[in-house]
């Protein structure tokens, strides 16, 4: 029969047609529908190949309006396209791109997550409380999806690329579903930090997470009101190209597949650092150079000029910072408004309270710090070529957002934690302790 696992999947359960002499229940035997090994690398083959079919039937419904295509062209640049959402340079249409659509990107990693899963819930029962075991575990499944993605997605790309496309994809194909199968196992083993680690290291993911929300937002603000204010010069862009039905529908799903990369963008602005166009043309609050540009319906919300108003987005990253360390204070164990580490008052004294003041602003500021950490890291892969000479390097600008999008997060932070515990330790909230995790 079947029976749900001890982590929600289901698994066949054998039972004896004996029972022991003591009058005890059978013992039973479960028996996965897959190994966990051979579910790890089929389902993540199969990922690689959907992203390839996924991309092929978007320009296989493109050909439909250009059968004068010969079907070796558009097979060839089936292979370009997939070769670069994994991050190499793909010659599309006699231009070369270097951008990675973190849209699709996306999709692909989230099949990851669910072959790791999936291949997490057909692994054998975990030894309770053993760390080392369930790490152990959690390792062998993600490297076993990164491997059932990236060596079929090596043999693929040996033969639709050439050999500095085989060496530019690699990465690619190692840290999309190196990103899917690391959330999707930890879901799947339904692992956690140790109940024994502080409470702000437990509280901390979730802190950062809140940051990126609120950052996400401010980005996704700042993008609609420049394509509400441009959207004139967006629709003359998108007439200019005369598309027909079916290439009216491609330019959404194009926008769409780079969604996450032009939010990445327009965030790199709210937080001040600003956007490279190429050839030494930007934009950023209080500075617009313009340059040349692909006839793109995005880029028509580029505005000609800066205004003060731009300044205002500023506010967006250090909300952010807020939002984590505010965020993170909410899991803090208070007793009438002061600190409780397991249960004990601490900070009674004035020296006491300080330094409990100043480790929860460190704490808040962490928070903010990791928020803009991960938000960094994506943007660097949101850096990408639409061409050669003029139209390199575009995206948000580095290595200014190194500080921009990581200083004013953590100072936030610090900031707000630190006022919230201030509020507290003046009985503004005087609670018994709560559990976090």
């Amino acid at each position: 029969m079947v029976t749900p696992t001890e982590r929600g999947g289901t698994d066949l359960v054998v039972t004896t047609a004996t029972t022991p002499d003591d009058g005890a229940a059978a013992p039973t035997r479960r028996v996965p529908y897959l190994p966990w090994l051979v579910a790890a690398l089929a389902w993540s083959a199969a990922t690689m190949v959907l992203g390839w079919v996924a991309i092929g039937a978007l320009i296989s419904v493109s050909w439909l309006t250009a059968v004068h295509v010969a079907p070796a062209d558009v097979f060839a640049t089936m292979g370009q396209a997939w070769l670069g959402l994994h991050g190499a340079p793909a010659v599309l249409g006699g231009v070369t791109v270097r951008m990675v659509p973190l849209g699709l990107a996306g999709l692909v990693a989230a099949g990851c997550a669910v072959a790791a899963h999936h291949a997490a819930q057909q692994y054998g029962p975990l030894p309770e409380g053993d760390a080392g075991a369930a790490a152990r575990a959690w390792a062998a499944v993600v490297a076993a999806c990164v491997g059932g993605y990236a060596a079929p997605g090596l043999l693929v790309a040996g033969v639709v690329g050439a050999t500095a496309q085989v060496s530019a994809a690699l990465p690619g194909l190692i840290v999309v579903p190196l990103a899917g199968a690391s959330a999707g196992a930890l879901l799947g083993f339904g692992l956690r930090l140790p109940g024994a680690a502080p409470w702000w290291v437990r509280r901390l993911p979730a802190a950062a997470g809140m940051g990126l929300g609120v950052l996400t937002l401010a980005s996704a603000a700042a993008l609609s009101v420049a394509l509400v204010v441009s959207w004139s010069d967006v629709i003359a862009i998108a007439q200019s190209l005369s598309p027909d039905a079916v290439g009216a529908v491609m330019l959404i799903l194009m926008h769409l597949a780079y969604l996450p990369t032009i939010l990445l963008w327009a965030g790199s602005f709210v937080l001040g650092a600003g956007i490279d166009l190429g050839a030494g043309a930007m934009i950023a609050p209080g500075v617009v150079e313009a340059g040349v540009l692909p006839s793109v319906p995005v880029f028509g919300a580029i505005p000609v000029a800066t205004t003060v108003a731009d300044w205002a987005w500023l506010a967006g990253g250090v909300l952010a910072g807020a939002a984590s360390g505010l965020w993170l204070m909410r899991g803090e164990p208070v007793r009438n408004g002061e600190p409780a580490e397991d249960g004990d008052p601490v900070g009674s004294a004035d020296g006491g309270r300080a330094l409990a003041l100043l480790a929860t602003s460190g704490r808040g500021a962490l928070a903010g710090l990791a928020a803009g950490v991960i938000w960094v890291a994506a943007s660097w892969v949101a850096v990408g070529d639409l061409g050669v000479e003029r139209l390199t390097g575009l995206g948000p600008r580095f290595p200014d957002l190194l500080w921009w999008g990581t200083l004013p997060l953590a100072a936030a932070g610090g900031v707000a934690a630190f006022a919230v515990a201030v509020w507290r330790a003046r009985g503004g909230a005087g609670r018994e302790p709560e559990s976090v995790g």
